[in-house]
């Protein structure tokens, strides 16, 4: 018989800290944390630590609350996996995070209602399997004990379960990175702004940087300060306007005269396939000191899919001055390390191929 935890702590206290660094620890752990990223909820799944927008826009298929717009796909998908391990006799994860129940479960009926209304059915019927950790929202633990009065259920302050689970931080010892989503290219082929096209209940630049944030320390929009009117929720930095306009080459130098000791994640925004994980995959990759960028189709260099750290600006700086206008040629000048992703993102640069991988057809809007 599986036992029942309901995690109880104010807002802002640390309980999604403590349970992505609980997860991270402990293999046999699975289920959801929300986590926000700037003022946007995300939702990471494990075991895989697979970081999802989760908070949208108004729109389609969402299931909203006050201000807020949560994606009922990514709800219907939390179902699926907790049912599947509902029916393992010996489930792969021994406990499972549910992360939260609130208003959205205990006045609407809507959110992780179904989820947790179906888990109480097992308990009752002793065939829960599995033991649960449950986030409820401060003041309303009263109200989810006398709804779902599960046979083995206890509450617990965060305190307390860091105590029980987590051990001390160890002290970072790799070099942070900062990303940086180039956002401000003419966009030529594809007739406007691709930066500005909506994915996942987002425009692309923003869905970009809420996935790139998880592995870096902070994210910045590289754009045009002509156009800095489409960016009022992000933090930007601007092109240089006293540097020739070169693309992503005067980005970065942009970038780096902003924040000269940056390691720079860089990523353009017109993939909009390209998900957390494979950002952490390319991450996970760099030793901390050489530059490295994704092997492209005909092996060379992807300057927009490519990590800059700091110790290259000088030679940039040269570069720049001396009338190098590429980034790819810059990078192949130098010691780079060339990865590939198991599954790399696909860019698009025209009508047709967004057509192609959403579906949608875009209206004619000029640049």
């Amino acid at each position: 018989m599986g036992e029942v935890t309901l995690l109880i702590a104010p807002p802002r206290a640390g309980k999604t800290t403590a349970l992505l660094n609980y997860a991270r620890e402990h293999s046999e752990v699975g289920g959801w944390v929300c986590p926000d990223v700037s003022t946007w909820r995300m939702l990471v799944e494990f075991p895989g630590e697979n970081w999802r927008i989760f908070q949208s826009e108004k729109q389609d298929n969402t299931t909203h609350i006050g201000r807020f717009y949560f994606l009922n796909e990514v709800i219907k998908a939390q179902q699926n996996r907790i049912k599947a391990l509902q029916f393992q006799p010996q489930p792969a994860c021994s406990t499972w995070i549910i992360d939260e129940v609130g208003p959205l479960e205990m006045r609407e009926q809507l959110g992780w209602t179904t989820t947790v209304e179906e888990l109480f059915q097992l308990d009752q019927q002793g065939q829960l399997n599995f033991d649960l950790l449950i986030v409820v929202r401060m003041g309303y633990e009263t109200a989810f004990q006398l709804r779902w009065p599960f046979s083995i259920l206890r509450l617990e302050s965060l305190e307390s379960f860091q105590n029980r689970h987590l051990e001390l931080e160890k002290p970072k010892t790799f070099p942070p990175i900062t990303g940086l989503v180039l956002a401000g290219g003419q966009s030529l082929r594809m007739g406007q702004n691709k930066a500005l096209l909506r994915w996942e209940g987002h425009p692309l630049y923003r869905r970009t940087a809420l996935l790139m944030a998880p592995s870096c320390k902070a994210v910045y929009l590289s754009v045009n300060p002509a156009v800095m009117t489409d960016y009022p929720d992000w933090p930007c930095l601007y092109d240089d306007l006293s540097l020739r306009n070169e693309g992503p080459l005067t980005a970065l130098i942009s970038a780096w005269q902003n924040l000269p000791l940056a390691n720079w994640l860089v990523l353009s925004c017109d993939y909009p396939t390209i998900t957390a994980t494979s950002i952490r995959e390319l991450v996970q990759q760099w030793d901390g000191e050489s530059p490295m960028a994704l092997r492209s189709e005909d092996g060379r260099p992807n300057p927009l899919m490519a990590l800059y750290p700091a110790n290259l600006f000088p030679a940039m700086k040269v570069f720049f001055r001396n009338g190098g206008r590429s980034l790819r040629i810059f990078l192949e000048q130098h010691q780079i390390k060339l990865i590939e992703l198991e599954h790399p993102p696909v860019s698009v640069d025209s009508p047709q191929q967004w057509y192609e991988l959403t579906g949608q057809q875009l209206p004619h809007r000029p640049l």
